[in-house]
């Protein structure tokens, strides 16, 4: 089994050997990639900041208008993100139950009838609460979660920390359905989720939730 490791090494290689090569290999980046690649520091510490803050800058701004540096991106922050989820898997999580009272009181006075039935509360990374319902439709109207995911970015917030469910008529905390899943890895692969019931509610990776995933990144690169 290919192990979060694994992927960051494989992602390291195609950066130095794909055609990311021509553009992050350039001269003004050659001493961060041999710092990222090789651990080999600047002779002064500061310099590792410093091109660092380059490169970061460089990246933001070609990110969103080149859809290969993009796809590019989103694989290495899967690979990262994989990485912090397999040690998260080994610890005790913290059980966020402010955000659990948050989409509880969303869905208590927020649901009617049948068209909001679901409520999500999500912590951003900065600490914000989102919160969301769903809108139901024969059609296949978007759950809690996903339109979770629109408000988070209306408000600015993009990186999520934590995520919940809860359904209307006090039926405590849903674990979400398959797509949701699907989708919460793909957006934040670092997600943790709320899931259980009554005293057993505990907090897992989403990762945990889709055991050896489908990762959409993973099949966006041009072939060489």
């Amino acid at each position: 089994m290919t192990t979060g490791t694994g992927v960051a090494a494989e992602n390291g290689r195609r950066l130095c050997s794909s055609w990311p090569n021509r553009i992050e290999a350039r001269q003004q980046f050659t001493a961060l990639r041999c710092f990222t690649l090789d651990g080999i520091r600047p002779r002064q510490p500061q310099g590792t900041a410093q091109l660092v803050r380059r490169y970061i800058i460089w990246r933001n701004e070609h990110t969103t208008t080149d859809i290969r540096l993009h796809t590019l991106v989103t694989r290495v922050n899967v690979a990262s993100h994989l990485m912090k989820a397999e040690k998260m898997t080994t610890q005790t999580q913290h059980v966020d139950h402010e955000l659990i009272r948050a989409a509880a009181h969303v869905a208590r006075t927020r649901c009617r009838g049948d068209n909001h039935t679901m409520a999500a509360a999500a912590r951003a990374q900065d600490g914000r609460i989102v919160t969301a319902v769903n809108a139901y439709h024969f059609t296949g109207g978007p759950c809690a979660e996903l339109v979770l995911i629109g408000a988070a970015a209306a408000q600015g917030a993009y990186e999520l920390d934590t995520i919940v469910a809860v359904g209307d008529r006090d039926r405590g905390v849903v674990p979400p359905c398959g797509r949701c899943r699907q989708v919460l890895f793909d957006y934040f692969p670092a997600l943790k989720v709320i899931v259980g019931e009554g005293d057993r509610v505990r907090t897992v990776p989403v990762t945990d939730l889709l055991p050896e995933t489908y990762v959409w990144a993973d099949h966006q690169l041009d072939a060489e």
